[in-house]
């Protein structure tokens, strides 16, 4: 991932298209494994700004703020590795 060129970033999380080519019109949960992966960039990007902020814009139902939970969850267990 590039650093950033501004104080602040933005992460977003759209979903995922479940068939490619497929619209994106079905709900999407992302796995602990997917999050997982995205906190080395993440911290990657706040070495490079003063300012993250993660959006989660899957919003179908409950899954957005579920998504965010799952992130959070694995941002502090990382931590406390």
């Amino acid at each position: 991932m590039a650093a950033a060129t501004a104080d602040i970033a933005v992460v977003r999380f759209v979903g995922r298209r479940q068939i490619e080519g497929e619209p994106w019109t079905s709900p999407y949960r992302y796995t602990t494994e997917e999050l997982a992966d995205w906190i080395p960039r993440i911290r990657s990007l706040a070495a490079s700004c003063s300012e993250v902020h993660v959006v989660m814009d899957n919003c179908w139902g409950t899954d957005a703020v579920d998504n965010a939970a799952l992130l959070a969850d694995r941002v502090r267990a990382d931590l406390d590795d």
